[in-house]
């Protein structure tokens, strides 16, 4: 369940692709599970930066993964909205399973847990 939260320049231009679709292309991950929540800033300042988002993914993953994940997001934002890739910051934070909560159960190794 990868969730990323998306920041975009105010002055970007319409998406030009599915984006989840790419990120799961780009990161060999199925898209299944991923969200993607995109947020219009209304202003920006100090150093530039055409999108810049927040990764959440739980501990479950593999390290080699969550790398992927990372790495396709910010590859499919550079292509979805038509801005170089130096343009794009992606942040990963991985989650202990404790403090996440899918389908109103605490995840664990196996899975979410009432």
């Amino acid at each position: 369940m990868p969730i990323a939260q998306c920041f975009v320049a105010p002055d970007l231009a319409e998406l030009s692709a599915d984006i989840v679709a790419l990120w799961a292309a780009r990161s060999g991950q199925p898209a299944d599970d991923m969200t993607l929540n995109l947020i219009t800033v209304s202003a920006q300042f100090g150093q530039p930066c055409a999108v810049v988002a927040t990764l959440m993914v739980p501990a479950l993953w593999d390290g080699d993964a969550v790398a992927a994940l990372g790495v396709g997001l910010a590859g499919a934002l550079a292509e979805g909205f038509s801005v170089p890739p130096s343009e794009v910051v992606v942040c990963t934070q991985v989650l202990p399973t404790s403090l996440v909560v899918a389908d109103g159960a605490v995840l664990s190794e196996q899975g979410p847990q009432s």
